[in-house]
């Protein structure tokens, strides 16, 4: 088994005195490998050591490079960690190569010469990675430092360290721009000048390794620090948007026109008993506003005070008729913190604050005259039913060529007599018929549909596909549409999701936290062997998937509250993950019943639960439609939910049903992610604010959220050193969460680790 590579940030922060969760900017820096050969401990039983030697335990040795003793006596690195410049780190600077447990310039160091292990004979010089009598032309002879030579210990048979070495110059740190000019700690030397290192997508700023996409302080550029208001996206300070209605006075967006501390302006005080009313102090609330904390609020519509003065909605929610909702209806918007319609309100026609003048109405978003008594407002018109042969009884309602409309219903011309057809039915011919519904006379008399096509409400239509139906002219399938829930027009109220045709509250969960307390860890390697990367946790067990000691896929369940009881079950499952409310894990199969391990062109057209002996469920929950994977699959248990990204864009399985929904757009680039063997990444999924989110682990050093709708990405927690975890989920029963990694991490070492630690987990 080949671990692979995982951080020692954590011991870097322990090495300059930083114990917090994270170092953020003000990590160390990474200082390379100087030039000439080194190994781990020095040698020799001097009680005085050179200047740039430490006694340890007896040795002269080099605290800058000994990884038994790194940055001081007795600090160990990791397993596969190095000791750079008194830091345990992971990886080489440009132009250095991994020898060991060194960083080597091959193409000048005497003892891994153009490659590692590669010393060159006594008398001889590495120039430009080959052994040579002479440095050559673009390289400078240099004397080797006291430090390089005890670091040198002990060599081949017959080869010993010669007392000079070639340097370049350019990028050599101990010899920058000439020979023994050293570069301080925690900088390179590049084109012949010293310069602090960072980590690749950083820059050093005022001596600290800063993100210039994402750093308030450094914003693009170094010393460009955005305001108190701003927020720094993209390399760019913008400022921190504020709801529509609202002003921003200092770090607040406020409503002006009714908070009484900023009445009309920021900063303009409404005395008591005063309140503020359309942005002016006032001492009486009109008949339908009450006063609330010195605000005449509408309790039907504010947020702040919905029902009455003692209620705030959540963060997110608005207020609709006097109720808290996640919401506004479809069709609805937020103006002034309430939820209007802006195709047919008065005050926000079109847009919010857009208000029609006296006498006009508001019809599809735009400001018109009211109608007479008479006529009825048909597609921004005033027409008169009863004559008007386009809207012949009713809006919309053509007569078509050749008849006309008499008292609302539609008849042949020159006719004196009004057909017996009951509107909204035409006489087409002899016979009386439907024009929302008649293939024959669809819309008008005379206008027949095609052979492929159906008349639905007046126009010639395509049939939808299988498990859809048609509204308004639109396909749609009725068990997840909110707007057309279980039967066309079927509007589920605010707050409600259209779930199985039914109109339901959502099940809401996120992540507040992932802390790194009351961690508790196992090494479960001779259980699994290699990790292939899919966990899965109930209320009382976690499972971890391993490449098995016989190298087949091997499950392994464990106590979800202490990690105990490791034990193989009956199989090895890939695609498993759980729904978070209820607690239950599911394995995801293809048509043959299978949990497929190789991923690509598999269709998944089934669930089975695993319960908490490992056993698989003879039950199965058949999906609504298969689902076809890619080469890669991002797996994330939720809310009543899982969610996949197949490779090419995300869907949901609805539980326990097993309806399959596309969500977020038509195709989507999963976000950058960690790996794992099997190719399966992910994670958690979240449902809140009305949104769907997914929590992933980006990199070594972070977990990060994905919101479905837009690609939005936020931090959810920012750790030292989380190794080559690729997934996680947790367990809302024990408030904890759960990760896999290799070799060491900040939180264990070892060869397969499974780790647990406490949560904070919401249903907001």
């Amino acid at each position: 088994m080949t671990l692979r590579t995982t951080l020692g940030a954590a011991l870097a922060c322990a090495a300059l005195g930083v114990f917090a969760l994270g170092c953020g900017d003000t990590r160390p820096t990474f200082r390379p490998q100087p030039d000439t050969g080194v190994t781990d401990l020095g040698s020799g039983d001097a009680t005085a050591c050179a200047d740039d030697l430490q006694l340890c335990a007896g040795n002269c040795v080099n605290v800058l490079r000994d990884t038994q003793n790194c940055g001081d006596c007795g600090q160990r690195c990791g397993e596969n960690q190095m000791c750079i410049q008194g830091v345990c780190q992971n990886e080489c600077p440009p132009n250095q190569t991994r020898c060991g447990k060194v960083c080597i310039n091959t193409n000048t160091n005497n003892d891994h010469c153009g490659m590692c292990g590669r010393a060159c004979a006594q008398g001889l010089v590495c120039a430009m990675g080959r052994c040579e009598l002479e440095c050559g032309a673009s390289l400078a002879r240099c004397e080797a430092s006291s430090a390089a030579s005890a670091d040198a210990g002990a060599r081949d048979t017959g080869v010993t360290t010669p007392g000079f070495v070639c340097a370049d110059t350019q990028n050599d740190e101990r010899n920058c721009g000439g020979c023994g000019t050293a570069c301080p700690g925690g900088q390179i030397c590049e084109e012949g000048r010293c310069v602090a290192y960072c980590p690749p997508g950083q820059m050093a700023c005022t001596g600290q390794c800063v993100t210039l996409a994402t750093s308030r302080n450094h914003c693009g550029r170094c010393g460009n620090a955005c305001t108190a208001t701003q927020r720094c996206t993209g390399g760019t300070c913008v400022e921190l948007d504020c709801p529509s209605g609202t002003r921003r006075c200092g770090e607040r967006c406020i409503d002006v026109t009714s908070d009484a501390s900023n009445c009309g302006a920021c900063g303009t005080v409404c005395a008591s008993p005063s309140f503020c009313l359309l942005g002016t102090c006032t001492t009486q609330c009109p008949t339908d506003r009450t006063a609330c904390g010195g605000r005449c609020v509408d309790v039907q519509t504010d947020p702040a005070a919905c029902g009455n003065c003692m209620t705030a909605c959540a963060a997110g929610q608005v207020c609709v008729r006097g109720m808290c909702a996640l919401t506004c209806p479809t069709g609805s918007v937020v103006c002034t913190n309430r939820c209007v319609e802006t195709s047919t309100d008065r005050a926000n026609c079109g847009a919010c604050g857009t208000a029609c003048g006296a006498g006009e109405l508001c019809a599809g978003g735009r400001c018109v005259a009211a109608c007479a008594s008479s006529q009825t407002l048909c597609a921004g018109t005033c027409v008169d039913r009863q004559t008007n042969p386009a809207h012949c009884g009713a809006c919309g309602l053509s007569c078509g060529a050749g008849f006309a409309c008499v008292a609302g219903v539609c008849r042949p011309f020159g006719s004196t007599m009004v057909p017996t057809c009951a509107a909204p039915s035409l006489q087409c011919g002899n016979r009386c018929v439907d024009p929302r519904t008649d293939n024959l006379n669809c819309g008008t008399c005379g206008t027949a549909c095609a052979g492929d096509r159906l008349c639905e409400n007046g126009a010639c239509v395509a049939f939808c596909a299988t498990g859809q139906d048609r509204c308004g002219g639109t396909c749609t399938d009725v068990r997840s549409d909110a707007t057309n829930c279980g039967a066309c027009g079927n509007r589920c109220m605010t707050g409600l999701s259209c779930v199985d045709g039914e109109c339901r509250m959502e099940a809401t969960f996120r992540i507040n936290s992932l802390d790194t307390t009351n961690c508790v860890s196992v090494d479960h390697n001779a259980l699994t062997g290699d990790d292939r990367g899919p966990i899965a946790a109930s209320a009382n067990r976690v499972f971890v998937t391993g490449d098995g000691p016989l190298f087949a896929a091997t499950t392994v369940r464990f106590n979800s509250s202490d990690l105990m009881g490791g034990a193989g079950i009956m199989g090895g499952y890939d695609l498993m993950t759980e729904d978070v409310t209820t607690g239950t894990v599911y394995v995801l199969l293809n048509a043959m019943g299978a949990s497929p391990t190789s991923l690509s062109g598999q269709v998944i057209t089934q669930l089975a639960t695993l319960d908490d002996t490992g056993a698989l469920s003879t039950a199965r929950i058949t999906l609504s439609r298969g689902v076809t994977l890619g080469a890669t699959v991002g797996i994330f248990g939720g809310p009543n939910r899982i969610v996949l990204h197949t490779g090419t864009r995300w869907v949901q399985i609805r539980l326990p049903s097993g309806l399959v929904e596309d969500v977020g757009p038509m195709t989507a680039t999963a976000p950058t992610h960690s790996f794992c063997e099997s190719s399966i990444w992910g994670g958690v999924a979240e449902f809140f604010n009305s949104q769907l989110h997914v929590v992933y682990v980006t990199n070594s050093t972070t977990i990060s959220r994905y919101r479905v709708s837009d690609a939005n990405i936020s931090t959810v927690g920012m750790f030292t050193g989380l190794s080559d975890a690729c997934n996680l989920t947790v367990v809302r029963a024990t408030n904890r969460w759960y990760f896999h990694h290799e070799g060491s991490s900040q939180f264990a070492t070892g060869a397969e680790n499974l780790v647990s630690c406490s949560a904070a987990l919401a249903t907001p």
